[in-house]
């Protein structure tokens, strides 16, 4: 058996299993829907012929040595459980308790996968996993490949193993890019102090709660005409908003709201499945008296800085900075790695459960995975800190904000309305 050490993504997981043990904090659970005529036979077969072909499913934790390792075992045919099902009920109750296990557990596979047969004859696959092991990326590749195994398409073969991702890390640390990318996080973080969002400390509870928004065709026509003008990323405007947004009720102009990019760069990284998917801090000084052009350049700017240095593992930026607290207090993701449109129409659906459960205070995940002209907008929210009607009220603010960067990039920001005029929300934590 041989030991390798985590990579970076990974260990900026693993830490929050080791802060708040024997929870479902760092799992991942989706529902793949198959409406048509499949069997439990062929449902099984693509569930480990999936296994078989990417070796993030064989990979293990080992602490034996007080230091966490990781090894992948050898592919072992499984039959996979079948649930059935004669009421929605019972079903909705058995869901709800799989969002609240841990996966977690050295020397024990990281996902559970169970076929379920409702009490119409159809399957749904129910796919648990611990972020060790997948992503959003990811979910996409694994979703692809077994709706393609059961329709009969060809599935490309992987020859690459997740842990060729540990040796390029290791490689990084020992080459001057890591030095130059350690002394632009240094000087970037040196006047940050504290983040406008409330910091969660080892005491508060780690219950979360989703509210779920959708732009529609025109507005989101909006935000992808601003990002094309300012050759800006989806996530990285939203950010913006929110910047804006957070200063102006909080009265602050310098805050961090991190970015979760996907941090898959090469054909290899893109085509296999793995925990790849790491935070930076996005830190912006607000000049209020700059138009919001100016403003949107000085995001592409301050971004296409941060690119530079993306390597850099946000555990070490944290460890290099301790001065600067809630760096990843509320981050936003952008996931856009969409369905093969040759699935359409093939009797698929695919369904991302939240697992009520968080570290941080507000995740904002934007995402379009079915070619559709529409974008959905999750906010995961701490309960601890903020409520529904609050997050209701800020997503409606950060659409009026949208409508007017689109209207004028000549607006002064000190013109915006930040909040619309008859809901106004206090944040003081």
């Amino acid at each position: 058996m041989s030991l390798e050490g985590l990579t970076y993504a990974q260990e900026e997981n693993i830490i929050m299993d080791l802060l708040v043990p024997n929870t479902n904090i760092n799992n991942i659970l989706t529902l793949l829907h198959i409406d048509g005529d499949y069997t439990y036979n062929a449902i099984n077969e693509s569930l480990n012929q999936l296994i078989e072909n990417y070796d993030a499913y064989r990979l293990r934790i080992d602490n034996s040595h007080q230091i966490t390792k990781q090894y992948i075992t050898a592919f072992q045919f499984q039959e996979f459980p079948l649930i059935e099902f004669s009421d929605y009920t019972h079903y909705e109750n058995y869901l709800n308790e799989q969002r609240h296990r841990c996966v977690f557990d050295y020397n024990q596979p990281l996902y559970d996968f169970k076929i379920i047969k409702n009490a119409n004859n159809q399957f749904t696959i129910m796919l648990l996993h611990h972020h060790l092991i997948s992503d959003g990326w990811s979910m996409a590749i694994t979703n692809h490949f077994i709706m393609k195994q059961l329709t009969g398409y060809e599935t490309q073969i992987n020859y690459h193993s997740y842990l060729e991702t540990v040796k390029i890390d290791e490689q990084y640390q020992l080459s001057p890019r890591f030095e130059r990318d350690r002394a632009y996080w240094l000087n970037k973080l040196s006047n940050y102090e504290q983040s406008a969002f409330p910091i969660p400390t080892a005491e508060t509870p780690i219950t979360a709660s989703r509210s779920s928004h959708q732009l529609n065709k025109d507005r989101a026509s909006m935000l992808y005409k601003i990002c094309d003008d300012f050759s800006i990323g989806v996530s990285t405007l939203f950010s913006s908003l929110l910047h804006l947004y957070m200063g102006y009720t909080t009265n602050t102009n310098n805050n961090a709201i991190s970015l979760l990019f996907h941090n898959r760069n090469t054909y290899q990284e893109k085509s296999i499945c793995g925990q790849f998917a790491r935070l930076l801090p996005f830190v912006i000084d607000i000049d209020y008296n700059a138009s919001v052009g100016i403003y949107l350049e000085m995001i592409r700017q301050e971004n296409f800085r941060l690119m530079k240095h993306k390597r850099y593992p946000f555990l070490k930026i944290l460890a290099d900075n301790k001065h600067a607290k809630g760096l990843s207090s509320c981050f936003v993701s952008y996931q856009n790695q969409q369905r093969d449109k040759s699935l359409d129409n093939k009797g698929f659906s695919h369904e991302w459960l939240s697992n009520n459960a968080m570290g941080n205070t507000l995740k904002v995940h934007l995402h379009n995975r079915i070619n559709s002209d529409v974008l959905d907008v999750d906010y995961d929210f701490k309960t601890a800190f903020l409520n529904e009607t609050q997050i209701e009220r800020m997503h409606e603010s950060l659409m009026h904000i949208l409508e007017q960067f689109y209207a004028s990039y000549n607006t002064p920001l000190t013109d915006l309305e930040i909040t619309q005029p008859d809901k106004t929300t206090s944040y003081s934590y």
